[in-house]
């Protein structure tokens, strides 16, 4: 039964880090395209104020109307990104917990943990806690450079 257990663990572990290559691609990818979208916008500012006030009004307003659907797009892009960095930490604080529920099952001979065991587990999991909080704010300052 144990063993059983632990191949249901390690496919779904499989599962999770596959979602997490998927989604790890996905922000790959939501990254390129607001990094296109940033040089477009540059790139069409750059335009605006290079093209006298006087001469060319039908396009000024065409590329007005061609920043402002850049812009709508990178704040598409960037909540897509937060929702996949979202996504890819629940995926991780899952994985993290089938980890430890595995661990305690594969210590089953006891009934209790042991105060040890427990005060060494507080310790991992504010370990935990702490490299998350700092990967946060890493995803976070990355999130205001792209801004």
């Amino acid at each position: 039964e144990a063993e059983l257990e632990a191949l249901q663990t390690q496919v779904q572990l499989e599962r999770i880090q596959e979602e997490k290559d998927r989604l790890t691609n996905s922000l790959v990818e939501a990254e390129r395209q607001i990094m296109l979208w940033e040089k477009k916008t540059q790139l069409a500012r750059e335009t605006r104020t290079a093209v006298d006030s006087e001469v060319g009004q039908g396009d000024i307003r065409t590329m007005r109307a061609e920043i402002h659907r850049m812009e709508v797009r990178y704040g598409q892009l960037m909540k897509q990104q937060e929702k996949l960095v979202r996504g890819m930490e629940a995926a991780v604080s899952q994985r993290e917990s089938i980890a430890l529920r595995g661990e305690t099952r594969s210590r089953g001979d006891r009934k209790q943990p042991t105060r040890t065991e427990l005060h060494y587990t507080l310790l991992s999991l504010r370990r935990k806690i702490q490299d998350t909080q700092q990967l946060a704010a890493q995803c976070d300052s990355v999130l205001q450079e792209l801004q």
